[in-house]
């Protein structure tokens, strides 16, 4: 036999059909088709593998498509949320600081201007009494001026009634209501934020499933791609074609010589290829001649059949 030669066994899943076969005792070259497996079934798993790698690539691009639109929403939430908190800050201050004085000096103003008017309206009741007195003013014309008086002292008490309710209730109640809007919009930033950080984290899970589920499909349609090319047995050295079913016969029953159309199984040996570097020779001797036979003895070999 020889002392190198080459096992090729079937690389493919399952059992396949020979469709092709070289001729054994063939001397062949490198890279000479030895064996062709019938592939049909595997083409038809090829194209669905085809389609699921699309499919998988569409849902991927589509996700990292939704990844890019739950950044930029998220983003917008975050800074209009900051805006509202940025306003709100605005609003407290602009009342408490700008708003609030503005309205407690006009009523202030407006006290000041009540007490005027009323100051000149008592003045010209006092003028007018001192008129009718002396009997130059109607006594309708004097109750004119009264009225005039007393209108005038309400206005004040008005004006005086409108500062308290500034002092000790709009001006609290606008503050607690200007805070409550300030806590809320703050509130409302930490949501914006928190939610945009777990729909950033939810949208890159779901990438990373499509994408993952991809390259899975990718590897399941590359694998089927090699088992197409693994139906095309060629040999890997020069040598000469030898079947397996020729060198390994089993002692019991008869076993059927590799032709086309048998059947294969996945790392079965289908064909030795030996070189012919060098052959090896197996010889028995007969346990009454092992004493006329020595270490370095020259040895004539006469070779009648190869096979």
């Amino acid at each position: 036999s020889s002392q190198q030669e080459v096992k090729i066994k079937s690389q493919v899943d399952g059992r396949k059909t020979i469709l092709f076969l070289i001729e054994e005792g063939t001397r062949v070259q490198k890279g000479t088709i030895l064996v062709e497996l019938d592939r049909a079934a595997l083409n038809d798993q090829l194209e669905e593998a085809k389609i699921s790698v699309d499919n998988a690539e569409a849902a991927f691009i589509r996700e990292r498509e939704q990844l890019s639109i739950t950044r930029n929403k998220s983003l917008s939430d975050v800074e209009q949320s900051k805006q509202e908190v940025k306003f709100s800050k605005m609003d407290f201050e602009n009342y408490k600081r700008g708003q609030y004085p503005q309205d407690l000096q006009v009523a202030k103003n407006t006290i000041i201007l009540a007490e005027e008017e009323l100051k000149r309206a008592e003045d010209k009741l006092d003028w007018s009494k001192k008129l009718a007195e002396e009997g130059f003013l109607t006594r309708s014309e004097l109750e004119s001026d009264h009225l005039e008086v007393k209108r005038k002292r309400l206005n004040l008490e008005l004006a005086h009634s409108k500062l308290n309710l500034l002092e000790a209730f709009i001006y609290k109640r606008q503050i607690e209501k200007l805070e409550s809007e300030m806590y809320q919009a703050e509130q409302a930033l930490l949501r914006a934020e928190k939610n945009a950080l777990a729909d950033t984290i939810r949208a890159e899970a779901s990438l990373r499933a499509k994408e993952s589920e991809w390259q899975r499909q990718l590897k399941k349609m590359q694998a089927i791609e090699q088992q197409i090319e693994n139906c095309t047995i060629r040999a890997p050295r020069d040598g000469m074609v030898i079947y397996a079913t020729s060198v390994n016969k089993r002692p019991w029953g008869n076993q059927a010589p590799l032709e086309v159309g048998q059947e294969v199984r996945e790392r079965q040996d289908l064909i030795f290829l030996p070189t012919n570097t060098g052959m090896k020779v197996q010889l028995k001797i007969d346990e009454a001649d092992l004493k006329r036979v020595r270490t370095g003895m020259a040895a004539r070999v006469r070779v009648n059949a190869l096979g």
